[in-house]
């Protein structure tokens, strides 16, 4: 028997989430004895290494006020798990040998997938199950650690990393797809819209009386009949434009990528999107932390930007380009404002 299946390689952990073979007949679970049962995970895990001297730097780190802390983000981690190699994934087999009881997984490729190809995520947990997913079903999430040096901010310890946004893994066609958790939606507040405008490189400013550094940006694009070579949006723009943390998308290339005043410098990864239909890059810019969704792929990158660079635009180089829709919210803290966590 052969079982179709995605393991992800996360943190000294194997997570698998496997789907009976489509040419097969639906066998019974091999967990359950459910015989119309299509869907199981295993979890395994290798204890080697722990992160465990965290708590003394993150309550040093709340103690100071530091205006590169993301508001929105949660503190942590303490009592990861990590791994050298980095956030990999393979897509392949399950194969069962009855007469061994045992399973053995043979990977499609022998080059790993990357759940996020830049190295400020880090050290994802995906063990985390619930049963809030469409029509109650139930859904897996994920959060890793967001590194990227230590913050400028003085007297700010060593340590100062974050979780990443909670995000929901899914499989569609035997491909992973990454995206942010909805309830991120009860921080929105502030919505601004806008509709059907033809952006061009040398009519920039768009948005140029709306700053913010505490975000979520939704910005949609349609590709068709464009002549731009990258187009996307503009975040943590300086007034004099020297100091900007760019999104885009590379038509040409079908890559999309963060690049301009970050830390570690340009990073890209490929997006899937269909041929012809709109573009979407779905932000969140948390003060130094920047999550780029993308076609089911996430970047996430750390920008120390001078805390007044607060500017936000969308752009195009090289050509034009129709922006479908976007939308701004400003994202609330979620920080006690009594506490020492107060920005």
């Amino acid at each position: 028997m052969k079982i179709k299946t995605t393991a992800l390689w996360i943190g000294l952990a194997i997570l698998t989430v496997c789907r009976a073979d489509a040419a097969e007949e639906a066998k019974p679970d091999l967990t359950s004895g459910n015989p119309e049962a299509k869907y199981r995970s295993v979890i395994r895990s290798q204890d080697k290494a722990v992160f465990g001297d965290a708590a003394l730097g993150l309550r040093r780190w709340m103690e100071v006020r530091d205006l590169q802390r993301p508001i929105y983000h949660t503190m942590g981690p303490m009592g990861f798990t990590f791994d050298v190699n980095g956030p990999i994934y393979h897509d392949g087999r399950y194969h069962l040998f009855y007469h061994k009881s045992s399973f053995v997984f043979k990977p499609d490729k022998e080059d790993a997938e990357i759940l996020d190809v830049s190295p400020h995520f880090y050290a994802p947990n995906p063990h985390m199950i619930d049963n809030k997913g469409p029509g109650g079903s139930q859904r897996r999430l994920m959060f890793g650690w967001v590194r990227g040096g230590q913050t400028p901010t003085k007297d700010v310890p060593y340590w100062d990393g974050n979780h990443s946004l909670p995000r929901v893994l899914t499989l569609v066609s035997n491909k992973l797809i990454q995206e942010p958790i909805p309830e991120l939606q009860v921080l929105r507040h502030g919505h601004m819209q806008l509709t059907n405008r033809l952006i061009e490189s040398s009519t920039p400013g768009l948005l140029k009386d709306f700053t913010g550094n505490a975000l979520e940006v939704i910005a949609s694009f349609d590709p068709q009949g464009a002549t731009a070579k990258r187009f996307g949006v503009k975040l943590r723009m300086s007034k004099d434009g020297n100091e900007q943390t760019v999104v885009y998308y590379e038509p040409a290339s079908g890559r999309f990528g963060v690049s301009g005043s970050v830390v570690d410098g340009e990073i890209s990864d490929h997006a899937d999107f269909p041929a012809g239909r709109r573009v979407t890059l779905h932000i969140f810019l948390d003060r130094s932390v920047v999550e780029v969704f993308a076609a089911g792929r996430v970047i996430t990158k750390r920008t120390y930007s001078d805390p007044t660079s607060q500017g936000l635009d969308v752009f195009s180089d090289g050509g034009s380009v129709k922006l479908d829709v976007l939308d701004i919210w400003r994202m609330k803290s979620i920080w006690d404002q009594g506490s020492n966590g107060k920005s």
